[in-house]
């Protein structure tokens, strides 16, 4: 449910099942309800939610499901309903496994939003 809309970048209010989060997304819709959507490979995942100064306006909590091999990448499936595709290298160096704490990042204009 698209909340806010300030200079078309919208605040929308996200059903994840068992609780709402708030992200922000360029549209041009000012209220009512709509979906959306986020490519997997536009998802950053790091360890913690101190991340610095960035421009992604974007920071959920997740934890980690499942991780499907991939060759060269690794598909995350997070309990938050993202999933993010990674290099293997990264899920490596960030010792990834499942259950693990993550968080997930993303850029406002890496959200689709479609009603």
């Amino acid at each position: 449910v698209v909340r806010d809309n300030n200079n078309g970048v919208a605040e929308i209010e996200v059903d994840l099942g068992d609780y709402t989060h708030n992200i922000f997304a360029v549209s041009n819709y000012h209220a009512g309800t709509v979906k959306v959507f986020i490519r997997p490979e536009d998802i950053i995942l790091i360890l913690s939610e101190n991340r610095g100064e960035s421009s992604a306006k974007n920071v959920m909590k997740a934890r980690i499901e499942a991780l499907d091999d991939m060759g060269p990448l690794t598909r995350v499936k997070m309990d938050n309903s993202l999933v993010a595709l990674i290099t293997k290298q990264s899920r490596e160096s960030l010792h990834l496994q499942n259950g693990k704490e993550v968080y997930a990042t993303f850029k406002a204009t890496s959200v689709h939003v479609v009603r």
